[in-house]
């Protein structure tokens, strides 16, 4: 997800007066120093040694020599060009959720992972309340924990803002790395679990050493992947599993792939990708992992489907 948007020069000048062939003599334009603000009423503004200035027209001819506009203190237009380069935009959907440098970028709307990006940079406060994070999984995590060695290294896959899953691990004293698509996720998550390290990323393209984790959880997260980069994903997160590690993870019960356009009622759009449960049981098993357990896990009119698999010891 690098801050998005950025200043430029202003709106298009209207001269007032015919341009003279030549600027006045001993008289010089400045080089900017700085981008001119955004809706300045005039484009450029060249200062004058004198004192006295005017505003550049084609060429880096002076409109006017009698105008008494000044460039404000600090500002600097030595050999500025006509016109200028246009604004760069801030993306209207940015502007809204960016707080600062955010590692966010505009949307492709023709790459879903864009669209699920840009869904959680947006409605990220609002998914939290919506399904209660402090609250969420903490049956699966409990059992989990029970699970793990000493210290164990974990990684959450689709880690959100880390609450609760990173977050009751590290309390517990496990190592935890999180992966999110989503910049704002990310940074919300180093905030909330100081204790764990958090890395954007399209989990697709992670790559770590094989048997790195003692764990691996990827709930409601792996449904937001393409279904056809899925199968890859789960033989690489196996092989990133010591013996004996636990996957914990949450699938599709139903095969579909769609688009919200309004999701959560925020006015910004998410996108699903999931095959049946059956499919998703043979996927763990061709990825070399034991299924323990399975759980039908309703929501609304339809619902998900819990795993529990284990790579094999030796």
């Amino acid at each position: 997800m690098d801050g998005c948007g950025g200043a430029g020069l202003g709106h298009e000048h209207r001269s007032l007066r015919a341009a003279p062939r030549r600027p006045p003599t001993g008289f010089r334009a400045a080089r900017p120093r700085h981008p001119a603000p955004t809706g300045s009423l005039l484009t450029a503004v060249g200062v004058m040694r004198a004192g006295r200035s005017f505003t550049l027209g084609p060429h880096g001819r002076p409109v006017s020599d009698r105008l008494r506009i000044r460039a404000p203190r600090g500002w600097s237009l030595r050999g500025l060009r006509w016109p200028p380069a246009p604004a760069r935009r801030q993306p209207k959907w940015c502007r809204s959720a960016c707080r600062g440098p955010l590692p966010c970028t505009p949307v492709n709307p023709e790459d879903p992972k864009d669209l699920v990006r840009r869904g959680y940079d947006l409605l990220s406060v609002q998914y939290e309340r919506a399904f209660g994070s402090e609250t969420k999984y903490g049956s699966w995590i409990e059992d989990l924990l029970g699970r793990l060695p000493d210290a164990g290294a974990v990684l959450d896959v689709g880690c959100g803002t880390g609450v609760p899953v990173a977050r009751s691990l590290a309390a517990a004293g496990h190592l935890v790395t999180g992966v999110d698509i989503s910049g704002v996720q990310i940074q919300r998550a180093r905030e909330l679990v100081p204790g764990a390290e958090f890395v954007r990323a399209d989990a697709t393209t992670l790559a770590f050493p094989s048997e790195t984790f003692d764990a691996v959880v990827c709930l409601y997260a792996l449904i937001h992947i393409p279904v056809e980069e899925q199968p890859a994903l789960l033989e690489r997160i196996a092989s990133w599993l010591r013996p004996g590690g636990w996957f914990l993870a949450t699938t599709g019960h139903q095969s579909w792939t769609g688009t919200d356009e309004n999701w959560l009622g925020g006015g910004a759009a998410m996108w699903w990708s999931h095959a049946d449960a059956a499919t998703n049981r043979s996927w763990l098993l061709r990825a070399g992992l034991e299924v323990s357990h399975e759980e039908f896990v309703p929501e609304g009119d339809s619902g998900h489907v819990l795993f529990r698999a284990r790579r094999p010891q030796g």
